[in-house]
C-alpha cells in the first residue's frame, strides 16, 4: 500500500557458456560413440521402462531425489553423493550429459556433480520429452 523504492538500475551481462546445454543430436552421437556418459536422472522404474519410456541407449541411472536429505530438504553430504555417483561411473567420466523428462531433475544431478568438482557436465534440456517425440531416436528397456 506504500511506495517502494528499489536499488538503482544495474546492467546484467550474459556470458553464454557453450556446452552447458546440449542438443538431441549431440546426445544421439554420444549414445552411439560412448564418448560421454549419459546419466538418466529419474527414478529406476522410469529408467527400466517399468513406469515410463525407458532410457537413451547406453545410459546409467541415478535418481536425483536420492541426493536430497528428507529431513533437511538439502543435498546429502558430499561423501554420500560421491558414493552414489561412483556407482554410475560419473566421477571418472571425462564428460557427463544428464537428462530426465524435461531437464529439471537433470539440472539437479548436474549441480550435484559440480559440487563434487566435476568440471565437464552438460544438461540435455530437451530430455525424454524431445527424445521420445522423435520415433527415429532409439530407446532401451529392461
Amino acid at each position: 500500500t506504500e511506495d517502494t523504492s528499489y536499488a538503482p538500475a544495474a546492467v546484467f551481462t550474459v556470458n553464454p557458456r557453450p556446452g552447458l546445454m546440449v542438443s538431441k543430436e549431440v546426445v544421439h552421437a554420444a549414445s552411439e560413440s560412448g564418448e560421454s556418459l549419459l546419466l538418466h536422472s529419474l527414478p529406476l522404474p522410469s529408467f527400466t521402462g517399468e513406469s515410463g519410456p525407458g532410457r537413451i541407449p547406453g545410459s546409467r541411472n541415478l535418481y536425483c531425489g536420492t541426493l536430497i536429505d528428507p529431513d533437511t530438504n538439502t543435498y546429502v553430504t558430499c561423501e554420500v553423493m560421491q558414493e552414489k555417483f561412483s556407482s554410475t561411473g560419473s566421477l571418472e567420466a571425462e564428460h557427463v550429459i544428464t537428462y530426465c523428462g524435461g531437464g529439471i531433475a537433470a539440472s539437479s544431478n548436474a549441480l550435484a556433480l559440480t559440487l563434487l568438482g566435476h568440471g565437464n557436465i552438460s544438461v540435455y534440456d530437451g530430455s525424454l520429452s524431445e527424445w521420445t517425440a522423435d520415433p527415429a531416436m532409439p530407446m532401451e528397456k529392461d
